[in-house]
């Protein structure tokens, strides 16, 4: 065959040491998909989305080489960055990191909770085990909007 499916190209990979001791499957993974999705990499569409030409496999591995690079080059200055820091500096990005990680959660919980009380809205119901439901979903969703606010 001439061409590489994604399941061959992780093959490839896993025997040849690349995955997972330098890159992750995830990342190979989505370099795949961007690679067989970029229709200008033959000028024209590609006939087969889930599989990689010969061209798209050059620029697959070469995507992947600069991946690798990127991510060393990313934790080396992570690594320097940590050196030069105090560890008020250390605290202060961690503390960040705790309140933009909790905001997010909190974020797609008020998404969550919105989505299932449209879905109870949008039905008729008479059963007054859901409309409780509807009645404590409005009231959490006000008191949390109230808290951001």
């Amino acid at each position: 065959s001439l061409t590489m499916d994604m399941n061959e190209a992780s093959r490839l990979l896993n025997e040849k040491g690349i995955v997972p001791t330098y890159l992750p499957k995830s990342e190979v993974a989505k370099v795949f998909r961007l690679v067989n999705l970029d229709r200008k990499l033959l000028g024209h569409a590609n006939s087969d989305i889930h599989e990689l030409h010969f061209h798209e496999f050059l620029v697959f591995m070469s995507r992947l080489e600069e991946s690798y690079t990127d991510r060393v080059v990313s934790q080396m200055e992570a690594a320097a960055n940590r050196a030069a820091q105090t560890p008020d500096d250390v605290a202060a990005t961690l503390i960040q990191k705790r309140a933009k990680g909790m905001a997010a959660r909190r974020a797609v919980k008020e998404m969550r909770l919105e989505k299932e009380l449209y879905d109870l809205q949008s039905k008729p119901t008479n059963n007054p085990t859901e409309v409780k439901r509807i009645i404590q979903l409005q009231a959490l969703i006000r008191k949390r909007k109230q808290e951001h606010h």
